[in-house]
């Protein structure tokens, strides 16, 4: 594509970024937060960074100038983006949520949780003297709720979303 993408020059290496946001994403909601706001705004942002870039990957595929891919691509019926989107979302309800949550922040919420006793006890040796109704520490959630009002996991979205698009590279021999 570009050498202006942050590194990124093909839509592999951006399905290699969407692993490492993922993993980011899982070991932040596996982290204990002193503080509610950075535990919401880490998780919250990286929630929303590994849906956009798992949903980008197919503006990345219609917009490729490398000719072996765009051959690949079109020999497989993939002639343009609405191509590809429609493929997307008919085959991937997780990357339609990655759509979703890219078009619309407001789909993703944060389910906060305090700790157990022995998290809390390794949180208050660092912690700053806090009033007694606070939680000494927080683990956060990221759930991506449907338009049906259901609440998924948002890693376990993602993580089906990466395998979506390992299959379809795979398939393609991208």
């Amino acid at each position: 594509m570009s050498s202006l993408a942050f590194g990124v020059h093909t839509p592999r290496e951006l399905l290699e970024r969407a692993e490492f946001e993922v993993r980011r994403l899982e070991e932040s909601a596996n982290s204990n937060f002193i503080f509610e706001s950075e535990g919401k705004n880490t998780v919250g942002s990286l929630a929303g960074a590994c849906a956009s870039t798992l949903w980008n990957i197919v503006d990345w595929l219609s917009n490729t100038n490398d000719p072996q891919t765009r051959a690949l691509l079109t020999s497989a019926g993939f002639i343009s983006y609405e191509s590809i989107r429609d493929h997307v979302k008919s085959n991937s309800p997780e990357l339609t949520l990655c759509w979703e949550v890219t078009n619309g922040y407001k789909h993703c919420e944060l389910s906060g949780h305090t700790l157990r006793l022995s998290q809390i006890d390794k949180a208050m040796l660092s912690a700053p003297p806090l009033s007694p109704d606070r939680p000494l520490a927080y683990q956060f959630v990221p759930k991506i709720k449907t338009k049906a009002g259901a609440n998924m996991p948002a890693v376990q979205v993602y993580r089906d979303a990466l395998a979506f698009w390992r299959t379809f590279f795979d398939r393609l021999g991208l």
